[in-house]
């Protein structure tokens, strides 16, 4: 049982090690509307659906990642400054999780995020969206940051990358506290049950 126990230590030591290592989304958790999800920066040049695709297969915490959606000019500030905070990342044309219905006629209309959030803020770019290239039947019907703020532009062009966000995350320190706490009950119990029969 004893070696047991060490080894389920060592074992969750270095899973948490190596959490520390790779933890590289950064969490919001100050200013106006902050709400603890955590972003992280990805650089990868892909498509739209690409990146989408490689989004929803990350998690963190044990929490699915998707495309970031931004709802408001703090959280589109805030994730537009991850370009700093991660390793001379430039954030200038990473994806965003905003797309256009395939329906919708007028340039304006029709875009949605991809957790089917409400569509309740924009930040474009001026004169976007714009559906400028039309050539070789193009539409610009995916979000990509354009110098902190969205222009709109077509999926089967590739961007320098993408922005994940993973919502509603359980701190893994923490996590890692609960089971050596547990891992230490059990040790004491086994003791004194130990001491009981001798």
């Amino acid at each position: 049982m004893k070696k047991f126990l060490v080894s389920s230590i060592v074992v969750i030591f270095i899973m948490f090690m190596v959490n520390l290592v790779q933890a590289s989304p950064i969490q919001w958790t100050t200013g106006s509307g902050a709400n603890s999800h955590w972003y992280e920066a990805v650089t990868n040049t892909m498509t739209w659906d690409e990146a989408n695709t490689a989004a929803q297969t990350k998690t963190y915490n044990g929490v699915q990642g998707h495309l970031v959606t931004i709802t408001s000019s703090e959280e589109n500030e805030f994730v537009w400054g991850l370009r700093t905070d991660n390793g001379g990342y430039s954030g200038f044309n990473s994806w965003l999780g905003g797309y256009q219905s395939s329906d919708s006629t007028a340039t304006g209309d029709g875009w949605a995020w991809v957790t089917g959030e409400d569509w309740i803020y924009t930040s474009w770019a001026y004169h976007e969206p714009n559906d400028v290239d039309k050539t070789e039947d193009h539409t610009e019907d995916h979000i990509h940051f354009y110098h902190g703020n969205w222009n709109d532009y077509y999926n089967n062009k590739k961007r320098t990358g993408y922005i994940v966000e993973y919502e509603n995350t359980v701190p893994i320190p923490g996590a890692v506290w609960l089971l050596g706490s547990g891992l230490i009950g059990m040790m004491g119990i086994r003791r004194r049950r130990t001491g009981l029969g001798s």
